[in-house]
């Protein structure tokens, strides 16, 4: 143990190595996310798209290039071809989100015991290690955002003026890697702040303002080059559908305000059972750290401001809270360091487990799933094992309970991540239809999709797919004379009434949830 609080940050980069390095490459890409951002990764990589984004042979508004740099940083540096350098990237950017963490919490409780156990939190959160195998940039827009509204925190509560410069360039980088919402996340904690240690001074100083300042400038340079490629007229479509739109009424991930209630009280599994088994010591518990010191205030801040933020956004998503992810940890490792209670709460993850092992042995028999599971009894029994083991934990002192626990999660995620998770590609991946699609554009045919995701088949075809969203023209398509080969959902192809008889389907598959079809006209 003293090993790790002489050494955290290589300790935490072990136990990230421990939980990645095997699951590089394990899998097929999944529908939607990872297939859209491989083939606009393959899009800067090939066809030098390094500003603004292209996706399916088209200009891609979603997300800004930043991310993608660091993915040909990555490849450059290791060699890895596409997807693997992008799932090494997924580890790398988790690494840095630990470090943006570490800093974060001695930043604010100076407290090395809670930084090493609060880290260890998020290495022991199963949406948290999935993330780190899962190809998104959400972690190191996360990572950025800490890192600045540290700076920032740091300019509120020291003489040192450099932290408001630091503090707004990364937050620029930031919005360059996901969006605006990586600068209002840190200027929202830092105006709870000046309001809360009533440090107006520091908010209305030339450097709060030449700071602020110094985060437009990378912002505009992106957008003016944006107009210089694309036009004018792109970017205002951009700035339209992919800010204002997203967070007044969006058309994609629209949820109800409580939702981040219910999401993240499941997103922290097991964690979150910390508060439940606490009984009624929680309250004081939360209070305690709240008056402990002008950190945990500002931690507290960070929770409850971010919170109530994300909850007023129109769209909404538990991946969009990984900025406060941070500050979660922290009050987590607080309460369960000072619990009386941390037996129940062992015993409680215990139980979880084992609940978890009777739904990985049945798994195939839930009706929604379509019983593709493969070694769930394999997983059930390590789940089970895990379950056994962590009873025992409950008499360990609280350092060595959460390394034992962290340990056990890392054996487990990889038993699950090599085992069962690969089995699950033939439902949660495009990638059978969309390797047949490229046998026949081998053959000559032409690849078109009718109202699918966009780039749906695209990175596994290995060529741009043509898509429409009107009938008569794939039906024009389908009658002529050119070899077609056609993907789309079945519910379509059953609702399509009088459509060519000479069509014939060569596939049918079912991904995350819908029924897709391959036809050819010859």
């Amino acid at each position: 143990m003293k090993k790790i609080f002489e050494y955290p940050r290589i300790f935490f980069g072990l136990i990230i190595t421990l939980q990645t390095a095997l699951l590089i490459n394990s899998r097929a890409l999944y529908f939607s996310d990872e297939i859209r951002y491989a083939n606009a990764y393959s899009n800067v990589a090939n066809f030098n798209k390094w500003l603004v984004l292209y996706l399916n042979g088209e200009p891609y508004p979603d997300k800004p290039p930043v991310y993608f740099w660091l993915v040909y940083i990555v490849q450059s540096v290791t060699q890895f071809e596409v997807p693997a350098a992008m799932f090494m990237t997924s580890a790398l950017t988790g690494f840095i989100y630990l470090l943006a963490h570490y800093y974060f919490s001695m930043t604010v409780t100076q407290d090395k015991k809670i930084s090493i156990i609060s880290g260890l939190i998020l290495l022991t959160n199963f949406y948290f290690i999935a993330l780190m195998n899962y190809i998104r940039m959400d972690l190191l827009f996360a990572a950025l955002t800490i890192f600045s509204f540290t700076f920032l925190y740091k300019y509120l509560t020291t003489d040192s003026k450099k932290y408001v410069y630091f503090g707004f360039l990364v937050a620029s980088v930031a919005v360059l890697t996901k969006g605006p919402i990586g600068v209002v996340f840190p200027l929202l904690f830092f105006l709870v702040g000046v309001v809360f240690f009533k440090a107006y001074k520091k908010l209305f100083s030339i450097h709060f303002l030449l700071g602020f300042l110094t985060t437009l400038v990378p912002i505009i340079g992106w957008l003016l080059a944006i107009v210089a490629l694309e036009g004018y007229d792109y970017m205002m479509y951009l700035i339209n559908t992919q800010v204002v739109k997203r967070a007044v009424k969006t058309w994609h991930h629209a949820e109800p305000f409580y939702y981040y209630t219910y999401a993240l009280t499941l997103a922290w599994l097991p964690w979150v059972l910390i508060f439940f088994t606490s009984g009624k010591s929680i309250k004081s518990k939360c209070t305690q750290f709240y008056r402990s010191s002008d950190g945990a205030k500002y931690v507290i801040f960070a929770i409850v401001s971010g919170f109530l933020f994300l909850s007023a956004l129109s769209g909404k998503i538990a991946i969009y809270a990984l900025p406060i992810y941070s500050p979660i940890a922290i009050l987590i490792a607080y309460v369960y360091i000072n619990s009386d209670n941390r037996k129940i709460f062992w015993r409680a993850v215990s139980i979880f487990f084992i609940v978890l092992s009777g739904v990985l042995f049945f798994v195939n028999k839930i009706p929604s799933m379509p019983g593709y599971a493969d070694n769930s009894a394999l997983c059930g029994g390590v789940a089970l094992a895990s379950g056994l083991a962590i009873w025992f934990l409950s008499d360990k002192d609280n350092m060595k309970a959460v390394v034992g626990f962290a340990l056990i999660m890392t054996l487990f995620f990889n038993v699950l991540g090599l085992t069962l998770i690969p089995s699950l590609d033939i439902v949660l991946s495009p990638k059978k239809q969309g390797t047949i699609m490229k046998q026949y554009i081998a053959d000559g045919y032409k690849p078109v999709a009718y109202k699918v995701y966009s780039a749906l088949y695209t990175y596994y075809a290995g060529s741009v797919v043509y898509e429409t969203k009107k009938l008569d023209e794939v039906k024009e398509i389908m009658n002529s004379d050119e070899k077609v080969v056609l993907g789309l959902a079945e519910k379509y192809w059953k609702r399509w009434e009088n459509k060519p008889s000479h069509l014939k389907i060569i596939d049918k598959q079912w991904i995350a949830g819908r029924d897709y079809l391959l036809v050819i006209n010859k």
